[in-house]
């Protein structure tokens, strides 16, 4: 009997001690799976291929090198075309400075160095033109008429300017020239007002006579007062009406 207590009590024992509970380990959380990356796709448009790139530079090097070439030729033709108008204008200054000197010289003469008047005009005229032969004959007939009547001619040139100038070695200047003449039937002086047109050319580095006109001279046919020509001018009139002998 006393065992059965004995077991008895032991069960009652355990069967009034509380139940302990272990604490659960916590459980690992497993992190979303990343999704698949794509892998990258190459541009559809550009050149994938080394030879392509390289066709691609050597084309832009050479539309730089055309461009470089294009402006090249023309910064050398806007030079060459500078350079041209700048002959052209030196060609016509020089033409000018000696048209004008040469207008003092046909229509300037004294009876006193009537010959070496004459040679002066026959030193600048150009020997391929036909003014030279004109003078040569107009002054033969002037020459005795001026020394008989001591006629005396001195020249200004009050205006001129280049009217056909587009050649570098011919050049046509037109010019103004008041002349005043006098002789032994008119010592009061008289001045004339003159158009003349020289013709120059560029012969052996230097300008030349290659041709006179007189404009104006037609005038003399509608009954206005003619002008005193130069010997050789054209067209052909009374030599130097001012020196027409008294009656």
């Amino acid at each position: 009997m006393a065992n059965r207590g004995a077991g008895s009590g032991a069960d009652d024992g355990a069967e009034s001690r509380p139940a302990v509970r272990r604490p659960r380990q916590p459980r690992a959380v497993q992190a979303p799976a990343a999704p698949p990356v794509a892998a990258a796709q190459p541009d559809p448009v550009a050149p994938t291929s080394t030879p392509a790139r390289r066709i691609a530079a050597l084309g832009a090097i050479a539309a730089l090198l055309v461009a470089a070439l294009a402006t090249g030729a023309l910064w050398l033709r806007a030079r060459s075309s500078l350079a041209d108008a700048n002959a052209l204008a030196a060609a016509q200054a020089g033409a000018l400075a000696s048209a004008e000197q040469y207008a003092v010289y046909l229509t300037s003469y004294d009876y006193r160095h009537i010959d070496a008047d004459f040679n002066r005009v026959l030193d600048h005229a150009s020997a391929s033109g036909k003014f030279k032969s004109q003078f040569v004959k107009a002054s033969q007939d002037l020459r005795a008429l001026i020394i008989q009547y001591k006629g005396v001619s001195t020249a200004t040139v009050t205006g001129s300017g280049v009217s056909n100038g587009a050649a570098l070695d011919r050049v046509t200047v037109v010019l103004f020239v008041d002349q005043t003449l006098t002789n032994s039937n008119s010592p009061t002086p008289r001045v004339d007002r003159n158009e003349v047109q020289i013709v120059v050319v560029k012969q052996g580095g230097s300008w030349l006579i290659d041709d006179v006109t007189l404009p104006n001279q037609s005038a003399a046919a509608a009954g206005t007062p003619p002008v005193s020509p130069s010997p050789g001018a054209s067209p052909a009139a009374t030599p130097v009406p001012t020196l027409t002998p008294a009656p």
